[in-house]
């Protein structure tokens, strides 16, 4: 599992990787070579606006309904806004993606695209294109995006946070010329914001860490979705412009699938508004302890008695690629935290430095999160494109052959 060969063939099986220095010095590798010529005998697969993998989740959204912002133009003031402009109280799902192929070496990564997802919007914010455009381009763009990330009315939506996502997402919101001065940047924080992996931990009564199913997005996918998610543009390269239409979807992916898990969690009443006000968390550099993300990772919102399954549910009502909000038995079978345990005590022993003080227009934007006619509206909306999109599928492949 830890071998790079496979990755190192793919690159290897490039035209442009012919006669360098790389390729020469593994020419006697056998093994490598005959994957090589595997890669090079593929043809690249159609890029178009869903997932790479077949049967697996696709976001309901055509690619025209994209906001992507790439100036400082209509598309910017349009988010700016939808989210600041009225100041109503807005959940947000939010995730950013970057080039980083060894955190080891790749230590100082920035973002290179934001995916935000609000109501019915989906946004892609292009940073990198936005670098191009001057420092004042630059400067408006980014300034837009902290004060999303920092405004009390919008509650973000995230999973999996740690410190490194965090620092890479950090670093892209300051100006280039800043973070390169000498004197030491203001970073951004980010607040109010649910970690849907902590929500996860308590529901399933999982520890919140990367062993457990509940810490997976995939998983939780699979489980409360009833769709798997694909992961083929996981390890590709954002930096590289055109961005292809599968990273595209696969980026607001990312922000749009740990919103609407939540929504499931609330409007099934896996979670009570009371249980995600405990849940609020607030990060930033100098608000935070050092070792933060090891906290939220080590929480265990759940007594030690009632741990749940480590395997993945393998009973789950319904079938694969099947809505579930049309089987009334499927909520009946989902995990279900431990009702006797003392959250508040807990979290606050565990992470009580991350945990955001009372903030009303946070708390009212919860509301938003346990409307269960949505819910069932938005499982319509994301079947109906899964299956929209299975069929041009089947299409598009009865071309091939033919």
């Amino acid at each position: 599992k830890e071998s790079r060969k496979f990755e190192a063939a793919r690159f290897l099986a490039r035209p442009q990787s012919a006669g360098t220095r790389v390729f020469e010095s593994n020419r006697n590798d056998k093994q490598l070579e005959y994957l090589v010529s595997l890669y090079r005998d593929l043809s690249p697969p159609r890029d178009q606006f869903g997932p790479v993998e077949e049967s697996c989740l696709v976001i309901p959204c055509s690619q025209d309904q994209i906001i992507h912002v790439k100036t400082a133009g209509k598309e910017l003031k349009k988010l700016e806004q939808e989210t600041l402009g009225h100041k109503q109280p807005l959940v947000i799902g939010i995730w950013w993606l970057w080039r980083c192929f060894d955190p080891n070496l790749d230590t100082w990564s920035r973002a290179s695209i934001v995916a935000m997802v609000y109501e019915h919007t989906f946004a892609i914010v292009d940073l990198e294109n936005l670098e191009k455009l001057g420092e004042s381009v630059e400067a408006r763009s980014k300034d837009v995006l902290r004060r999303i990330l920092e405004a009390d009315h919008l509650l973000k939506v995230v999973h999996g946070m740690d410190a490194n996502s965090l620092k890479v997402l950090q670093r892209a919101l300051v100006p280039h010329q800043t973070l390169v001065d000498d004197e030491a940047p203001l970073y951004p924080g980010i607040s109010p914001m649910i970690d849907l992996g902590l929500v996860a931990a308590y529901v399933c009564r999982l520890p919140n860490r990367d062993t457990s199913w509940s810490s997976k997005l995939t998983a939780l996918s699979f489980v409360f979705l009833r769709l798997e998610l694909c992961i083929a543009e996981a390890l590709s390269n954002y930096e590289r412009r055109p961005l292809r239409l599968t990273q595209l979807h696969y980026a607001l992916v990312l922000a749009w699938c740990p919103l609407m898990i939540l929504r499931v969690f609330c409007a099934y009443k896996l979670v009570t508004r009371q249980d995600l006000q405990l849940m609020l968390l607030q990060l930033a550099f100098d608000r935070s302890p050092d070792n933060w993300d090891h906290q939220l990772r080590c929480a265990q919102p759940f007594n030690d008695g009632a741990a749940g399954d480590e395997g993945i549910p393998g009973d789950v009502e319904g079938g694969y690629g099947e809505n579930p909000a049309k089987n009334e038995d499927w909520h009946n079978k989902l995990p279900r935290p431990d009702t006797s345990f003392n959250l508040k005590e807990a979290l606050h022993k565990q992470i009580g430095p991350l945990l955001l003080p009372s903030c009303p227009q946070a708390e009212s934007a919860l509301e938003q999160l346990f409307d269960k006619d949505r819910v069932i509206a938005d499982f319509e909306s994301l079947y109906e494109a899964y299956h929209s999109h299975q069929r041009m599928q089947q299409e598009g492949d009865a071309e091939d052959i033919s």
